[in-house]
């Protein structure tokens, strides 16, 4: 979803190192994020909302009726429902490690529920997920929270939840990564931070799940 969070700055009247420090970020981060280099989660989304004085419909339709300033020209279509209207019904099955030492195996039973996104709909297949670690950072920082949808299929550039397990009775492990190459033996997957590739053979990964972008999350 392309968001154009720059004008909205702008409109606030705000610099990028001001919005940084409110969010919390190094101004180079920030700068990432307003450049489209980094995803655009709906909780950031929210913040950013909040920040600039204006509404998440707002920002994701991009209209603006700028006379009066004030006021915001919102698209039906893309109105996102309130906070309190979604349902808190979305299962946390645990944590996906960023780096491949140290892994986290997801759990069976939910950890926690979190709020449903208004573009998945009754799907009973979506989980959500903690990323640990930072080698995925700043797409995906450490304690972000990611949807997941096991039933979507999955392509090179996606970015994944890999589910391995090393042997019959050895537990299931999660990793967040970006799907580069596939093959019949082995599967290529990348890093960011820093920059890797990272190989897996095929026999040994249980299952692929795709992590939902932010138009996946607001059905557009």
């Amino acid at each position: 979803m392309a968001v154009d969070i720059k004008k909205f700055r702008k409109l606030a009247k705000l610099n990028q190192d001001q919005v940084a420090e409110r969010l919390g970020l190094h101004v180079t981060n920030y700068s990432r994020l307003e450049n489209g280099h980094v995803e655009l989660t709906i909780q950031r989304l929210e913040e950013l909302a909040e920040i600039f004085g204006t509404t998440t419909e707002a920002m994701v339709s991009g209209k603006i009726d700028i006379d009066p300033p004030e006021q915001l020209e919102v698209d039906e279509t893309l109105k996102m429902p309130p906070r309190e209207s979604m349902p808190r019904n979305v299962p946390v099955r645990g944590t996906a490690a960023g780096s491949i030492t140290g892994a986290i195996e997801i759990s069976s039973d939910p950890v926690d529920y979190v709020r449903r996104p208004p573009g998945l709909g009754a799907s009973p297949d979506v989980y959500a997920i903690y990323v640990t670690g930072d080698s995925m950072e700043p797409a995906h920082p450490h304690g972000a929270l990611r949807f997941v949808h096991p039933g979507r299929p999955v392509s090179v550039g996606d970015t994944v939840i890999v589910i391995t397990k090393d042997g019959e009775n050895a537990p299931h492990t999660a990793y967040i990564k970006t799907i580069r190459r596939r093959t019949g033996s082995h599967y290529t997957l990348s890093q960011l931070n820093p920059e890797a590739t990272i190989e897996i053979p095929t026999d040994k990964i249980i299952a692929t799940h795709k992590v939902l972008t932010m138009n996946d999350l607001f059905g557009v």
